[in-house]
């Protein structure tokens, strides 16, 4: 982790000081102290690395004199705010005026700004809309928990000459590290997964199934082309290999560590021995097939839909930042993808009857749990549109030339055998994941993945 820069200053901090930051886990909240250290990079500008246990944050920070509360980051006893937010910050960083950053372009772009408009907080890494002052409009994702395997700006680089994603601006990095990237702004864009809950609402309140199946079809077409794509992929960080006995090992380890740390976490989350065991059985029948560098975390949300082109974008490539260290940087086959895709189904079942009865997240649960309240509906609902993403996927993948699986032909008796130890072992992964960043959100996934939605 070389950098230009020099540290200009190094204490210890409270991490109370960073509870209601998102990206701060919440795992390390007991922990007494964190090491901070501030790294001068240009006047004003300096990056803030904040060590608590065994994560770590850089963050680039403005020394500005007026700061919303929700940007402000104290350290070493001096208040900063988180750069992205500021124009200051951001006109410097486009116009290449801060000397301590590395930068990788791709594309021209506007060097002047004029106004910076947050659009994800919320989240474990910040978005903002930058508008250039001639109207060129630039999405900003900036990083906050460090990744020695952040693979998102390699992924935008290799897939950049396809209508996959956005356009790829520009990384920049402190050292060797990404702070954050820029893609192109996609107009009249909306949520990939909109359309899907709002067929969701509707079969709820017509009682009759409606699924936007042009949709449906289109989002599947992008996922099979992805991985198309990374099936031909020759670098060294994405070429595809046989999967091997001890890929296989690797897998339920994984499962039984996410398991085992969701029951330290919490007694309110026991997984029945028998879904663990027929997962970790079924993992067996992907000896010698391929494995290839898959999204690892593609649900709806992950891309967005545009009225403008009619067509479905890639816009995030951060895997999951909750895996255990080691397996970011992990081949996988292609159906991992594919269960993650149908995991997101079972979140928008859960939040279209949440929205339809308006109900909490614990009664929501609770009707599920006790399968009344228009859960049969949404469950057929939800088993109908898993039907059409599987045999979507089938159909293309057997009249392509390109198998990324390694199967000359996929049925979809197959496909449904293949993705149901990935569905449990991604439900596993979500709960210890919102245990850690959402802790609200965990009976989300637990109770649909012990009820059987989809």
């Amino acid at each position: 982790m070389s950098n230009r820069s020099t540290c200009f200053r190094q204490c210890y901090c409270d991490p109370t000081l960073f509870v209601d930051k998102r990206w701060f886990s919440k795992r390390q909240r007991i922990n007494s102290h964190c090491l901070c250290k501030l790294h001068y990079l240009s006047p004003k500008i300096f990056v803030g690395e904040i060590s608590c246990g065994v994560d770590k944050y850089f963050l680039p920070l403005l020394d500005a004199e007026k700061c919303p509360e929700k940007y402000r980051i104290p350290i070493c006893d001096k208040n900063f705010c988180e750069a992205e937010f500021a124009i200051e910050f951001v006109s410097r960083l486009f116009s290449r005026q801060i000397t301590g950053l590395r930068y990788r372009f791709f594309t021209s772009y506007a060097t002047k700004i004029r106004q910076v408009s947050p659009l994800k907080t919320g989240s474990t890494n910040l978005v903002v809309l930058v508008t250039g002052n001639n109207g060129e409009k630039y999405i900003l994702k900036g990083y906050r928990k460090y990744d020695s395997f952040n693979l998102e700006p390699l992924f935008f680089e290799y897939l950049r000459n396809t209508d996959l994603t956005p356009g790829f601006v520009f990384t920049y990095f402190f050292g060797s590290i990404p702070l954050g990237i820029v893609t192109r702004f996609l107009d009249e864009a909306e949520d990939g997964g909109k359309r899907i809950f709002e067929s969701a609402l509707d079969t709820l309140k017509s009682g009759k199934i409606k699924i936007p199946r042009k949709n449906v079809e289109k989002i599947v077409n992008v996922l099979f082309r992805f991985h198309e794509k990374m099936y031909n992929c020759t670098d060294d960080w994405c070429k595809k290999s046989y999967i091997t006995s001890k890929d296989i090992v690797s897998w339920k380890k994984r499962v039984r560590f996410y398991n085992r740390k969701i029951q330290e976490s919490s007694n309110d989350f026991r997984i029945p021995e028998s879904i663990l065991e027929e997962s970790l059985e079924l993992f067996e029948k992907y000896l010698g097939l391929y494995k290839i560098k898959i999204h690892q975390d593609l649900h709806f949300s992950q891309m967005l839909y545009t009225t403008k082109t009619n067509q479905y974008y890639i816009v995030d490539f951060e895997g999951e930042p909750g895996r255990p260290p080691g397996h970011r940087k992990m081949l996988e086959p292609a159906t991992r993808d594919l269960a993650t895709l149908i995991r997101g189904v079972s979140y928008i079942s859960f939040f279209a009857l949440k929205s339809f009865n308006n109900m909490s997240i614990e009664e929501t649960a609770k009707i599920i749990e006790e399968n009344r309240g228009h859960v049969k509906t949404m469950r057929s609902w939800a088993r109908e549109l898993t039907r059409l993403v599987l045999s979507k996927y089938v159909e293309l993948y057997n009249m392509s030339d390109t198998k990324p699986l390694g199967l000359e032909k996929l049925s979809i008796d197959e496909i449904y055998i293949l993705i149901k130890p990935w569905i449990v072992e991604r439900a596993l992964y979500e709960i210890y994941y919102e245990l850690n960043y959402r802790k609200e959100m965990s009976l989300v996934a637990y109770i649909t993945l012990v009820k059987n939605i989809p």
